[in-house]
């Protein structure tokens, strides 16, 4: 009997953890009805056959490196999902008549979707006859680097990983299927060709990579729908960026690809991304009350910099909370002048420790937080000019989640960048994320965005406080993602 931990295919990463899992020969989510039919397995390579999808596991991950992969699985029913709607969309305007159209977009995660593709590959290939991928040194397994790379610890090398098999003009025969080709090598599986909803992909996984100027023959469908020898030629295209529709000789709609690290997409929405560590957690900075994030006090660089539509991750110091776990995360929705914050509907909230008069800010008499001038020029500026005094909201259960010390998604084990990001956090900022933390960071807040909308408002004190912005005041890192 083989020992459970030998059977997961992610065992060289050293963290197993439960036992063996069931593992979706495909993501069971791609497809909406109970039974689905499957082609290109040893046990259905000639000609489709309908299963139930329960039925369609394998016991070669851990719980633990199974649960981790969710994330993969989420953007491969979101790009499935997505080609469904190009097909229908496409129909739709067919039916219209002629004219100038507003363009329509979609976007997918390019390396979340590269990734589903290795993971799917392995899934099926694991425990088989052939090694997977040329430096694998184990028959039916992959090597330690491909295990890496599906778990996003490391990207591809050279020209590996995902290539589109497309052409202009070409035909989609959109379907609720999932085929797939293994590529002929006598020692090792070096990728394998896959048929998703219609569109076809190759996942290579030699460094060479497929030469983009050699035509491949494009499968044709057979009568009961597998993949024949039969069909058009085209040409593979390594991290396709966008794949554009016309209707009656007009562009109509997009799919698009972003691949962080390389030039930004035209129309995809870049997001500004500030992270931080919290000293305290006592409700003043940020102020979570009544269903609104604020940020009125305290971090005056962030306040000063960040606009709307600005993401804010506040993590706990090493000193607050167990991990340096994720406070808050919140998505800017109104940044405010601190003059109308202080003294219009706003003026209620436990961070409204300022008056302004129409010419200077004073104290607050009841004010819960801070105490001296000093505290007061940082976190609003000086007479006349005020600088500082900008204010963040957050409004709407979409926007924020503010978990305290109470945060179900964890990462220091699945996303090290992030990990010394937080850990290393120094005076200052960094400006630049390089695309393996851009990756990690996309990741992490897909994560926890999809944790339901969640709040637990602190108890503030209702005495005076006497505290002061701590030296770490002005630590920070910002980004884009």
């Amino acid at each position: 009997m083989i020992p459970c931990m030998d059977r997961c295919w992610a065992k060289s990463l050293g963290d197993c953890a439960g036992p063996i899992s069931g593992e979706h020969y495909v993501t069971a989510g791609l497809f909406e009805d109970d039974k689905v039919f499957i082609y290109g397995l040893d046990w259905c390579k000639d000609k489709p056959k309908q299963v139930g999808k329960k039925s369609l596991v394998k016991n070669v991950l851990c719980k633990s490196h199974n649960e981790r992969l969710s994330i993969l699985d989420d953007e491969a029913i979101n790009a499935f999902e997505i080609f469904r709607r190009e097909r229908e969309f496409n129909a739709m305007r067919t039916e219209m008549k002629p004219r100038y159209w507003t363009v329509h977009k979609w976007y997918v995660n390019g390396p979340l979707l590269e990734r589903w593709f290795l993971k799917t590959l392995i899934g099926l290939a694991c425990e088989g006859d052939r090694k997977i991928g040329p430096d694998s040194t184990e028959a039916g397994q992959p090597s330690p680097d491909l295990v890496r790379i599906a778990y996003g610890l490391e990207r591809f090398r050279g020209m590996a990983g995902l290539y589109t098999l497309a052409s202009v003009g070409l035909n989609v025969n959109i379907r609720d299927r999932l085929e797939y080709v293994p590529m002929a090598h006598p020692e090792c599986l070096p990728g394998g060709l896959f048929c998703f909803a219609g569109y076809f992909f190759i996942i290579h996984l030699g460094t060479g990579g497929l030469d983009p100027n050699f035509e491949i023959m494009l499968p044709g469908p057979k009568p009961f729908g597998g993949m024949s020898g039969r069909g058009v030629n085209v040409r593979p295209m390594r991290h396709m960026r966008a794949a554009k529709f016309g209707v009656h000789g007009r562009t109509s709609h997009a799919i698009q690809f972003k691949w962080p690290g390389e030039s930004p997409l035209n129309g995809w929405p870049r997001m500004k991304v500030y992270i931080y560590k919290l000293t305290v957690d006592d409700g003043g900075a940020p102020c979570v009350h009544d269903g609104v994030w604020s940020l009125a006090i305290c971090k005056p660089a962030i306040r000063s910099t960040a606009q709307k539509d600005n993401v804010i991750l506040g993590f706990s110091g090493n000193d607050l909370y167990e991990n340096n776990s994720l406070i808050y995360i919140a998505k800017v929705t109104l940044p405010l002048d601190g003059r109308k914050y202080f003294r219009d509907k706003y003026a209620s909230r436990p961070d409204c420790i300022y008056e302004w008069d129409g010419r200077r800010f004073e104290f607050r008499p009841d004010a819960r937080f801070h105490s001296s001038q000093d505290d007061l020029e940082h976190d609003v500026g000086t007479y006349p000019g005020y600088k500082r005094a900008n204010v963040l909201l957050s409004e709407g259960k979409g926007n924020f989640r503010y978990f305290r010390d109470e945060c179900p998604v964890e990462y220091k084990a699945e996303y090290p960048r992030l990990r010394n990001l937080i850990e290393g956090l120094g005076q200052g900022h960094r400006v630049n994320f390089e695309s393996e933390l851009q990756q990690e960071l996309q990741e992490f807040m897909k994560k926890v965005w999809q944790v339901p909308f969640h709040y637990r408002e602190p108890i503030i004190r209702q005495d005076p406080c006497r505290d002061s912005c701590s030296a770490s005041d002005e630590e920070y890192a910002v980004g884009e993602c």
